[in-house]
Formats: structure tokens, sequence, C-alpha cells
């Protein structure tokens, strides 16, 4: 899920991008949904300014490409590398 939202952000470039895509930080809140418990946040406001927090934080602290080599497989992630960066990288 996270992979797909990554590749298949408009931003993303195939890994050249120069600003921060935002398809990973508004993943981000969802994972936490789904590890967590959202019985932290029982109001829609509480809830909102959470969101708000953890896509901000997100984007301003992950890295996409950093992201989805974590996500992928290692044989596929070096795949990756050495095609978008050239034999000399692998």
């Amino acid at each position: 899920m996270v992979v797909e939202a990554i590749r298949n952000d408009p931003e993303w470039k195939n890994g050249d991008y120069e600003q921060q895509p935002h398809a990973y930080s508004r993943m981000v809140p969802f994972i936490a949904i789904m590890v967590g418990s959202p019985e932290k946040y029982p109001t829609r406001v509480e809830a909102d300014a959470w969101y708000e927090r953890m896509t901000k934080g997100a984007y301003q602290r992950a890295d996409a490409n950093d992201r989805l080599y974590m996500m992928l497989p290692a044989t596929t992630a070096r795949l990756l590398t050495s095609r978008r960066l050239g034999p000399s990288c692998s």
C-alpha cells in the first residue's frame, strides 16, 4: 500500500523529485490508525488536529525514496537504484 502510494504519486517523478512528494505523508496517519488505537482522539476536532500533525511531520521529516526502499525487498531496491543512478552505483 505504501509502495503503491509513493510510486503512483505524480510528484514522485520516478524518484527524481526536487520537492518531497505528498503521497507518503498522507499515508502515515492511515498506517498509524491500522496499528494504533483511535480512542486516543475521540472527537472530530482532536482527530483532525492529530491528522494534520501526522501529515505535516511526515512531510517535513520523511523522504519518499527512503521509505520506498525501506518497504521494498532489498534486491528490488538495488535494481531500482542501479537503473536510476547508473551502473557505477550498484
